[in-house]
């Protein structure tokens, strides 16, 4: 299935899909429902074996383009597929277990005319599954990590590189001008995990800035994955590596670099530790780091709110 445009599109939606069954049609529906409809969706399905594909199909719209892979590479050069294929001036995000506010398109366009030389982004409504795949709500990702206070005189904001290193703030899904990532041959790597973060230092090193919307218009579902607490930071750490030995950063962003993935690093070996009642060693790391305890207790509202949605799920 092939969107036939006429004309360029104002915008290239990406969304790269494996075994979302349960998710996709919601995902698909959200950016279809979009007030702003001068767009291209490309949907690249990962070799998914369930019947993702087949739900994709189900659909009509002309404007998606429907690309179905043999062979399962990754969500980055599945992205990497997309952005060769991409016509728009802009390209956006999403995941396939996620969804959009109605209006997301039509705000992230309407900053990113407002501030030539950048990409654009907005904040991201935390959610889990209901019994039924529905969102929950229990906050929203700049309050998480505490960013809201960059918003006290603006609904807009500036994020420099070196805070969107600090804050972690790889999870947004920005909305990027195409003429420089084909201009630069701006690629996603072949990462597993924060693929996405590295994609956004890239533009940053081609000097485009990042502003962010105070609205969370994005709707992120977090999932419960099969991956590890430790596999899940090896990966993590896998990704700082990569960024590390990227040797065109100046000295603040490489240090700021390495500052976050000892950070990673310690908390990952916190969880370990805890996992396995080694007390000593949660106890000593506490006493050395006390930011991981604090991060530790931040999380714990959360894990307890996702044990009860699947508890109640279960019932």
């Amino acid at each position: 299935m092939l969107g036939n445009f006429l004309h360029n599109p104002a915008v290239s939606v990406i969304m790269p899909v494996f075994n979302c069954e349960e998710y996709v049609q919601n995902a698909i529906e959200s950016v279809i429902s979009q007030s702003f409809t001068d767009f291209e969706f490309i949907i690249v399905d990962d070799a998914s074996s369930d019947k993702s594909a087949e739900i994709i199909l189900s659909f009509q719209d002309p404007r998606i383009n429907f690309v179905r892979l043999e062979k399962n590479i990754g969500p980055g050069p599945a992205r990497n597929i997309a952005l060769d294929m991409a016509k728009g001036e802009w390209g956006a995000f999403i995941d396939a277990d996620d969804a959009w506010d109605k209006e997301r398109l039509e705000k992230l366009i309407h900053l990113g005319k407002k501030t030539p030389g950048s990409f654009v982004a907005d904040d991201l409504l935390m959610c889990l599954s209901g019994k039924s795949n529905d969102f929950l709500p229990y906050t929203t990702f700049f309050k998480k990590i505490g960013l809201k206070r960059f918003f006290r005189e603006s609904d807009v904001s500036l994020i420099t590189p070196l805070n969107f290193i600090r804050y972690a703030l790889g999870l947004i899904h920005p909305l990027v001008p195409m003429n420089i990532i084909k201009k630069s041959n701006i690629r996603f790597a072949d990462l597993r995990r924060n693929q996405d973060m590295e994609f956004f230092m890239q533009l940053f090193k081609h000097k485009l800035q990042l502003f962010v919307l105070n609205e969370p218009l994005y709707i992120y579902r977090v999932t419960h994955k099969a991956t590890s607490d430790s596999e899940k930071y090896l990966q993590v750490l896998l990704a700082y590596e990569y960024l590390l030995q990227d040797n065109d950063y100046d000295k603040d962003i490489n240090k700021a670099l390495l500052n976050k993935y000892i950070e990673v690093a310690q908390y990952g070996l916190f969880l370990v530790y805890l996992k396995e009642g080694k007390w000593k060693k949660v106890f000593r790391m506490i006493y050395s780091s006390p930011g991981i305890a604090r991060e530790f207790l931040q999380n714990i509202p959360q894990y307890c709110l996702r044990q009860w949605v699947a508890l109640k799920n279960n019932n």
